[in-house]
This record gives structure tokens, sequence and C-alpha cells, in this order.
């Protein structure tokens, strides 16, 4: 690993969040020690007139920040030893002045211990969550093979809360025969009632994109799995929220179902983002006559299937609106083309992320909602790119 100065600049934000945690943390574990060490020193110096005893109680509350019990406690009663070897209460031994500060300290001192256990067990919770959401991530976004047959493979995910491990965005890649089924969607809402109808489409994607011959059929199974399910349980029980306005009240997922034949290109947009072809000469928006999100269809309308032609080395890149509609503080939009303009050296395994970063860039490191990012590359067999 790098040691230049200059090394952690070139980090992206969340590396670089974490050395700065890092470095924090380490000071928070120092300083406790170091009130404790300096009362001591100030107690054998000339300044020992100085009232130092504020000073020793605020170590334990200080080590109980980041320390876990044991450190505490140890902490604890090296500042306990320090104000009694050297009368810190500036009371004769037993008097009730001398008794006071002591139970004062104490006091102190068992809260902090007290403080120090609560937030291990909240952390030790956090932990298990976080272990149980990202085992729940592997199980929804699934790993994609880099490549499949001519097609090269990548996708991110981002969620919009940084501690999140999983959201309401979904992508998924399912061969078959001559051809490559490609889906990235959106679904309604934030949370586990988002997460749970991510599966069920996806579920449901999975399945049909092996068994149906016809796009279309596909996008309408995994509609008729999100009716089934908006049907079975009602999407209010499922998001157990107050009831909403009838407009609102609709589990819907937006979603650009892709299928990949060689050169052409199938197209199928219910309501999703529309794809970009950044090809060797530049980036393009792929139009689509987009129809309704899934789970919306029985309010009328169509939508119809399109075809394009790609040619070798060039690369789709589906998004989502975390992308789509991200802002900076001035709440300009971010603009996708230019930066798969500057990210178009780039191999496809390093896009999505490069892109996603180029996102963070913009909107000053936040997300307002999730964001994912799916490429792929056609590279039949003697393809140089």
């Amino acid at each position: 690993m790098s040691r230049h100065p200059r090394a952690r600049a070139h980090l992206p934000p969340p590396a670089r969040r974490a050395v700065s945690a890092a470095r924090e943390l380490n000071w928070w574990h120092v300083l406790p020690w170091l009130l404790v060490l300096g009362v001591a020193l100030i107690e054998v110096s000339p300044l020992r007139h100085i009232r130092t005893a504020p000073l020793l109680s605020a170590a334990p509350p200080l080590a109980a920040v980041t320390m876990g019990v044991r450190g505490v406690s140890v902490l604890s009663a090296a500042a306990l030893v320090v104000g009694m070897a050297f009368g810190i209460v500036n009371a004769p031994l037993g008097s009730t002045t001398w008794l006071v500060a002591f139970l004062s300290i104490a006091i102190v001192v068992t809260a902090s211990v007290a403080g120090s256990a609560a937030r291990v067990r909240r952390e030790r919770a956090l932990s298990r969550a976080r272990r149980v959401a990202e085992t729940a991530q592997r199980a929804l976004l699934r790993p994609l093979p880099p490549v499949l047959g001519d097609l090269r493979i990548a996708a991110v995910y981002r969620a919009a809360d940084p501690e999140a491990r999983v959201g309401g965005d979904l992508f998924e890649v399912v061969p078959g025969g001559d051809r490559t089924r490609l889906l990235i969607g959106d679904v309604r809402g934030k949370g586990m009632p988002a997460v749970y109808l991510a599966a069920v489409v996806l579920g449901a994607f999975r399945e049909a994109a092996v068994t149906e011959e016809d796009l279309p059929r596909v996008a309408r199974r995994c509609s008729a799995a999100l009716l089934r399910q908006h049907a079975a349980e009602g999407w209010r029980a499922v998001a157990s929220s107050a009831p909403l306005a009838s407009a609102d009240d609709e589990a819907f997922v937006t979603a650009c179902f892709v299928e990949i034949r060689g050169p052409l290109v199938r197209i199928l947009n219910h309501g999703h983002p529309e794809p970009l072809l950044l090809a060797a000469d530049g980036v393009r928006t792929v139009t689509t006559e987009a129809g309704l999100p899934l789970g919306l269809e029985y309010l009328g309308g169509s939508s119809p299937t399109s075809t394009v032609r790609w040619n070798p080395g060039d690369r789709l890149v589906l998004i989502t609106d975390g992308v789509a509609e991200a802002r900076d503080a001035g709440g300009e939009f971010f603009d996708v083309k230019p930066a798969l303009r500057r990210l178009r050296h780039l191999p496809p395994r390093l896009l999505p992320a490069a892109v996603v970063q180029e996102v963070l860039a913009h909107t000053g490191d936040r997300l307002d909602d999730d964001a994912a990012v799916l490429a792929v590359q056609w590279t039949p067999a003697g393809t140089v790119r």
C-alpha cells in the first residue's frame, strides 16, 4: 500500500470516510488516558493548585464513547487511583467533602460502565442486522457472471442510506440458448416493503426469462406476480403504514427488459429510464416507447418492443432513477451522457462503479434514492477492444 501523503486524496469517498473514521476512533481511545495522565502530571508539578477533579471525572464518559466494558472499567479504576493518590479533592481522607467527591466520581464511573455496556449491546444488534441485510442482498441481487458467452457484464448497487445494504432497486441477467435476457427495475417506495416486492419481481423474471419465448410475456409474468402479491396480502399490510390516499395506494415497479441475440437488442420499457448505448462514435439514448410500470397496466396502454442493432465492442448501460434523477446542491440533475464519454476507456467490469462515483461527485457524496447501474458489452470472438 502506498504511503505517499497524497495517496488518500485518490481514494473514493467511502474509503476516505473510513480512513477519517479510523483516525477519529483512535483519538477517542487515547484521549481518556491522556486526561488521566495529564491530571497526574499536573499534581506533581508547580501547577498542582489547579482543581483537576472535573478533568478526572470526564475521562470515564469519554471512554464509554468507544471502549468496551473492560476498557472503561480499567480506565475508571485508574482515574479513581489517581484521584485518591494525589488527594485531588483537597480534603482530609474520610471527611464529608472527600466522601461526596469520591461518591460523585464513583457515580460517574458506574454510569460510564453501564453506558458502555448498553452501547456494546446496540452495536452487536446492529451488526447482526447488517449481516442479515447482507445475506438478503446476496439472495436478492445475486452476483452477476462477468462473462456470458460473447457478453461482458457488470453491475453496481448503491443504497441511498450508507448504512443500508438492500433496497428497492433490482437487476438480473438470465442466459437461455442463443439469447440473454436482462432486467433492471425500481420498486416504488423504500425499506423492507420495497425489498419484498423486488424479490417477487426477480423471482418471476428468473423463471419466465427461461420458459417464455416472447419478451412481452416475460414482462406480463412479472406484472402478474406483482399483482397476485398485492391482492393476496395488500400493499398496506405489507408496508405496515397508515392508510394512504387511493392515488398512492398502489404497488408498482418501473422496469426495463432487454433481450440480446448477437447484434440485435430488443428492449421493453415499463416506465423506466431509457438505456444508453456507448459506441465507438459516442453515447446515445436508446429511445423507447415507455409503457406503464409493472402493476399498473390495467390503467390502459401498451408497451411496444423496440429493436436496435449494436456493433462488437459497444456497451449498453442501464440505470435507475437514483442515477437519472440525482441532483447537486443547486438542484441540477446529473447528466449521465458526459460521464459515460469520460469513462468510455474503462472496461465493462469497472464502468458501473465509476458511473456511481461520478454521481456521488455531482451530488456531494450523497444519494436521495437508491442507485443501480448495469453494463453489458458485446464482444464476439475476434473482437479487439
